[in-house]
């Protein structure tokens, strides 16, 4: 029969080898006899938490860029309505009710001129076709046609084309912007 002492002895080497075992094989051992998390699985969920995070950045800058599209492009067309207005270039189809407004798809259109002669109206149709303009003849009262030229959706757009058609050399002094409302 083992003596007191020895029992005691033995009762230390296998608390120090319980305690040297805990340390050895570090927190990861008693995590798992907890039933916690290791090591391991706390890294995993850190990656998916930072992975989640920056998709939210991502998502939030995204919307801070489209916002700031919006804004630029609001922008963009208060100055484009500004200028055309003060040059007294800009009309309203409400306006102009000897203009056949039914046949149009775009909500502008620079006027490249109005032809009593169809002749005439078809000549300059050619010549804007030639340089890559999209263009429709439509009925301007009763015995004219009006020449639209770069139909569009955007009133900054139709600004660049009204800018760009004046330079032309066949281009009339007289273009203006039609707005189909």
């Amino acid at each position: 029969m083992l003596q007191l002492w020895q029992l005691h002895r033995l009762s230390s080497i296998i608390l120090a080898l319980a305690l040297l075992t805990c340390f050895v094989s570090s927190c990861d051992f008693l995590r798992s006899l907890a039933g916690r998390p290791g090591s391991e699985d706390i890294a995993r969920k850190r990656a998916l938490i930072a992975k989640a995070e920056q998709r939210r950045d991502s998502l939030a800058k995204a919307r801070l860029d489209s916002i700031a599209r919006v804004e630029q492009a609001a922008r963009d067309s208060i100055a484009a309505m500004d200028t055309l207005t003060r040059a007294g270039k800009l009309f309203s189809a409400s306006q102009l009710k000897h203009i056949q407004t039914s046949t149009l798809d775009h909500r502008y259109y620079v006027v490249a001129g109005v032809f009593a002669d169809k002749n005439n109206a078809q000549n300059l149709i050619s010549l804007y076709a030639e340089d890559g303009y999209q263009t429709i003849a439509v009925k301007c009262r009763k015995t004219a046609d009006a020449v639209l030229v770069a139909p569009s959706n955007r009133i900054s757009e139709i600004l660049e084309s009204y800018l760009r058609i004046e330079q032309l050399p066949y281009s009339s002094k007289h273009l203006w912007v039609l707005v189909n409302e």
